[in-house]
């Protein structure tokens, strides 16, 4: 196991660097810093606008520059000056609160759902579950999230003067903790960013469960008198969960990306945002930090599931 993780990390190095050229080249291809900074300046202005900014230098110079002090954990400062690494760290943090409520209501139910419905195949409940999870699937997450805001919070008002649920932003005050009021303004974005993941998940779950509950193993867990209870959660849900966790991993990555749409809706100062915002004011060097940690994420996030799956299931070796 502990060669295994080494070898991934190691390979983990050359895809790194592959990612960070490919994130360079494609953001500083699509912004033109100087030209958002200064649009109606003369070429001349430009031209020492773009040496203040170090434009002026090939790209492999300015590469190199930039990785290199990105490795030591140097974000850099905007075309205003101001440090990139505390509004990205903002972001971060409120992006991560609320990825992970959507993710704990989305693995509660979806694992749930999944597991009542490959037990009960075929009844009322798993019928009903497979509908919904088609619902699920089909509905856009920003359609979702305007229906929530018109219904739980404006038709509410409407109804009873009063609703326990907002509309729109985190809370009024600059702290980044997740406190009461803070969690109160992301229950309905954390729905909205689950209601497709819990169809997936319980599609998931579903399907890995009847798979294995037909397995021979658990024929022969049955005959040597185990009971059910215990069957299903310490053999079958321990195996149904491998393929859960290959999907998890990619999952929880593109959460810490950024859920762009539903930040946008709730207008919530999150990653989304936060590249929105950079990439309209042309600031590259907030752009670009962002970027890495989400390719960062999804590696350090693959790594972590191919480990779990020695731990679901002692059949899979890693030598």
């Amino acid at each position: 196991m502990v060669l295994y993780a080494v070898r991934r990390l190691l390979w983990s190095i050359p895809v790194i660097i592959i990612a960070s050229i490919l994130v360079f080249v494609a953001v500083k291809s699509t912004t033109n810093p100087a030209a958002q900074r200064c649009p109606t300046c003369r070429a001349e202005d430009s031209q020492r606008l773009a040496e203040q900014l170090h434009l002026n230098e090939s790209g492999t110079s300015q590469y190199v520059n930039w990785f290199g002090k990105f490795s030591h954990g140097d974000f850099g400062k905007t075309l205003r000056q101001k440090p990139v690494w505390p509004d990205l760290r903002d972001a971060i943090i409120v992006t991560l609160q609320l990825g992970a409520l959507a993710y704990v209501i989305t693995i509660g139910l979806g694992l749930t759902i999944g597991v009542i419905s490959a037990i009960k195949q075929y009844s009322w409940f798993d019928s009903l579950s497979t509908g919904a999870s088609f619902f699920g699937l089909s509905i856009p997450p920003f359609f979702f999230g305007l229906i929530l805001q018109i219904v739980l919070v404006l038709k509410f008002r409407d109804w009873f003067g009063t609703t326990p649920f907002f509309t729109s932003g985190v809370n009024n005050s600059s702290n980044t903790g997740l406190g009461y009021d803070r969690l109160i303004h992301l229950i309905l974005p954390a729905f909205t960013v689950a209601v497709q993941g819990i169809a997936i998940y319980s599609r998931y779950m579903r399907s890995s469960m009847l798979d294995v509950l037909n397995s021979d193993f658990l024929r022969t867990a049955r005959a040597k008198g185990i009971s059910e209870r215990r069957v299903i959660v310490r053999h079958a849900l321990r195996n149904a969960l491998i393929p859960v966790v290959t999907y998890s991993a990619i999952d929880i990555g593109a959460v810490i990306g950024g859920l762009v749409i539903t930040e946008q809706i709730f207008q919530i100062p999150g990653m989304g945002v936060y590249f929105l915002q950079a990439f309209r004011d042309g600031e590259y060097v907030k752009i670009l930090p962002w970027m890495m940690l989400v390719v960062l994420s999804v590696i350090a996030l693959n790594l972590i599931a191919d480990l779990l799956y020695g731990v679901l299931d002692p059949r899979i070796r890693l030598d």
